[in-house]
């Protein structure tokens, strides 16, 4: 079966990476350290995107000289009328998207490090197969809910240990192929009371590791590809549905 780098040098150029949140930006913040750490040369962040144009992640962006756009997603369709889930309205806020980014369609992959929208048919398109994602859990468990923690469905399930994924993201699913797993983090000790303590330790230890390493260790590396039926394979072996473990 035919299989298609997720990112290829053209002319030894480094990997564009274009990043997306909508919150404090803690995990653009732990891309931004590894490139500076690791010394990161292959790989560079052209520009940051929130949907949300006050959030503490886009200003932070903007003070470290970042290219930064944002586009009110609430303003955007309160003027419309139209709930945000409307999926008319969530294209016609994506071409919006894309026409303010009109320059950067050919940005090798884009980063979700806490963006809250789901995007329309016409963004997977732009973007096919070059959208990376991230969930504090592991999206192989079956008892997944939408819009409970996944360190409190972790311990609601009496799991022993926890670990993040880092995936591709896809139209029209959930979850898409797995690419990393973090290494797993324990769970005892840790109960709803201080689960606060145990969402942190996830995100320093898990988190903030996996995410930087998806990238610049694995796909900037130009190491993962995926086929028609989006399977992923790591250095041409085929990825099993939990992904390389760290």
């Amino acid at each position: 079966m035919r299989k298609i780098p997720v990112f290829r040098k053209t002319n030894n150029n480094p990997m564009t990476i274009g990043i997306f949140l909508s919150g404090s930006g803690t995990n653009f913040d732990a891309i931004v350290r590894y490139i500076k750490d690791k010394n990161i040369n292959d790989a560079t962040i052209e520009f940051v995107f929130s949907n949300v144009p006050d959030c503490p992640g886009i200003k932070n962006a903007e003070k470290q000289g970042f290219t930064t756009f944002s586009l009110s997603s609430r303003d955007f369709f309160t003027k419309l009328g139209k709930p945000p889930d409307d999926e008319k309205s969530r294209k016609d806020y994506d071409m919006e998207i894309l026409n303010i980014l009109s320059e950067f369609t050919e940005t090798d992959i884009i980063v979700l490090a806490g963006y809250r929208r789901k995007f329309s048919h016409i963004f997977y398109k732009t973007f096919s197969n070059r959208i990376i994602n991230m969930y504090p859990g592991d999206i192989t468990n079956e008892y997944l809910i939408t819009g409970i923690p996944a360190s409190l469905q972790a311990l609601q399930n009496k799991e022993e240990e926890i670990k993040c994924t880092v995936y591709l993201d896809r139209e029209d699913i959930r979850f898409g192929s797995a690419i990393l797993q973090s290494k797993p983090l324990k769970l005892e000790g840790y109960t709803e009371a201080n689960i606060s303590e145990l969402d942190s330790e996830i995100r320093e230890k898990a988190e903030w590791t996996a995410l930087p390493y998806t990238i610049f260790e694995i796909i900037a590396r130009e190491e993962l590809s995926v086929d028609e039926k989006g399977n992923l394979y790591l250095n041409d072996i085929l990825l099993n549905e939990n992904g390389f473990q760290l």
